[in-house]
């Protein structure tokens, strides 16, 4: 939810800028270090987002129904907050990196592109392997799950991480699309919307997800 992408939005953004430099003195200025800058930082900034899906998701996903989604809603807030007081992150203000242009415009339609289509590979490729087939079965029943010897919490807090680290890409992704990132951008509509695209497009689909994805961030804009 927004909480993770707000962590990984941040993370990629304040990481990107540490590690510019040093990427761009080992291949040069230009296109090529830019990319490999932009995708380090993706790739970093999803890592803390799935570390604090992993630290949430351990102590919270013991619990059920209105109970897990209230933890998780909330951890959402705590982190907008913090991020909020965070002076070497701008606070309130927004972090727009070290550059008085605000941070650099790396994300355009085939990065969005790639890690759209290389999060939803990884899906399909886990919904069809054992691990997946666990969690599936969690899914529909929970209780049968764990009688028959499933470790339903042990693959829920790995679920948890993963779609968190997902979602920290995405955070990514939406920092580099504009000049700065402010906490205001990751409000509890935010995942309002994201929970809105599965339900349009229909749970437990990959397919779905996308187009339920496409349809919902269309007529935001439209």
């Amino acid at each position: 939810h927004a909480g993770f992408m707000a962590v990984g939005a941040y993370g990629a953004a304040f990481l990107g800028v540490q590690i510019a430099p040093h990427v761009a003195a080992a291949f040069g200025a230009g296109a090529l270090s830019d990319g490999v800058t932009f995708n380090l930082a993706l790739i970093l900034g999803g890592l803390f987002a799935g570390l604090a899906g992993l630290l949430v998701g351990i102590p919270s996903l013991r619990l059920r129904g209105d109970y897990l989604a209230v933890v998780t809603l909330g951890f959402g807030e705590i982190i907008r907050i913090l991020f909020n007081n965070a002076t070497f992150l701008g606070a309130a203000t927004g972090y727009f990196g070290n550059d008085p242009a605000g941070l650099p415009a790396y994300t355009n339609f085939f990065w969005v592109f790639f890690w759209a289509l290389l999060v939803v590979i990884g899906a399909r490729n886990m919904t069809f392997a054992q691990t997946g087939r666990s969690l599936s079965a969690i899914r529909e029943d929970e209780i049968a799950a764990e009688a028959m010897g499933t470790p339903t919490v042990r693959l829920k807090v790995t679920a948890f991480a993963i779609s968190a680290a997902a979602a920290g890409v995405a955070g990514g992704l939406f920092a580099h699309m504009q000049a700065g990132i402010r906490p205001e951008d990751f409000k509890f509509e935010k995942s309002i919307d994201m929970i809105v695209m599965i339900i349009v497009g229909g749970l437990g689909s990959i397919s779905g997800a996308v187009i339920g994805g496409i349809f919902v961030a269309a007529t935001l804009e439209l």
